[in-house]
């Protein structure tokens, strides 16, 4: 029977550490993934809506919504076109809404 030198035995374990480590680092980064991945955001009055508050926002939501799914944007506040015309394809399901909707009017609006 050999007997191993003690600063083996200490390597051995100091690895068995390590990959334990390692694995838990892995489960618990897992399971925090798993939860955000299927926690849906708390929604506002508007649903699963998204809020824009310039232009620039407006155009990268439009231009980034799937084709046929339905999504609708809520203005913030008035929002001045100063690029170019805004055009939505007829492939977007888009709806245009206020965050003022209670007081008429006091509605955000493409000016």
């Amino acid at each position: 029977m050999s007997v191993k030198p003690k600063s083996d035995l200490h390597s051995t374990h100091r690895r068995n550490v390590l990959i334990f480590s390692l694995l838990a680092v892995v489960l618990v980064s897992s399971v925090a993934l798993i939860y955000i991945g299927t926690t849906k955001p708390k929604s506002d009055s508007f649903g699963d809506a998204i809020h824009v508050a310039s232009e620039k926002n407006l155009r990268l939501v439009i231009n980034n919504a799937e084709n046929g799914k339905s999504v609708v944007i809520v203005f913030n506040d008035d929002i001045s076109l100063t690029d170019s015309s805004l055009i939505i394809p007829a492939n977007k399901n888009i709806t245009l809404t206020s965050k003022n909707k209670v007081l008429q009017t006091n509605w955000c609006r493409l000016v």
